[in-house]
């Protein structure tokens, strides 16, 4: 999701907040942002250099609400769900890590609300697209085939410990924003 007065990228990784993010974009521009989820690569090749920020979420979290969401509303049992993880990457499913490049900034999911005012947006949080809880992260981890999650989503679970790192400390847009732009 790109924000061009600002030259920023927000990297829309599934189950991380990325349609409310993408509704407080547009709320904030005024403008649609484009559809679907754009590895940060892909973004850089089609606009150039741009500052990217990427919300990562805990691995087990995001793979429970990933998994709530493809098997929450059917009849699944948890073990296909889990056979279904380690077999297959949807969109959906893919790491955490397949989205992002070493330059991108990292925040923590939970400080959606702070990146939000960050970048203008003042309004109550649009919460968009929750799964429906089927199954909880215990249950998950607790699964025999947990280990195999675990081992697919190890680059996730490094890039959740770097977003301690100073280097993702963020911008504050809104002191840049020029006079009459977005979110005015």
């Amino acid at each position: 999701m790109y924000l061009e007065p600002l030259g920023l990228f927000i990297v829309s990784i599934p189950k991380c907040g990325s349609q409310t993010i993408e509704r407080a974009i547009e709320r904030v521009s005024g403008e649609r942002c484009l559809p679907g989820h754009i590895t940060v690569g892909q973004a850089r090749k089609a606009l150039g250099d741009i500052e990217a920020w990427a919300l990562i979420r805990d691995p087990w979290d995001r793979l429970t609400s990933a998994i709530n969401y493809v098997y929450g509303d059917t009849r699944t049992h948890l073990d296909d769900a889990m056979n279904g993880v380690c077999r297959h990457q949807t969109i959906i499913l893919r790491p955490q890590s397949f989205f992002v490049d070493n330059a991108t900034r990292l925040f923590p999911f939970e400080a959606l609300p702070e990146v939000l005012r960050l970048i203008g947006y003042a309004e109550d949080i649009p919460r968009a697209n929750r799964s429906t809880p089927r199954w909880t992260a215990e249950e998950i981890r607790a699964h025999p085939r947990s280990g195999e999650c675990a081992a697919r989503y190890a680059a996730d679970f490094a890039l959740r410990a770097a977003v301690s790192d100073d280097r993702h400390q963020p911008r504050d847009f809104t002191r840049q924003r020029p006079a009459g732009g977005p979110g005015r």
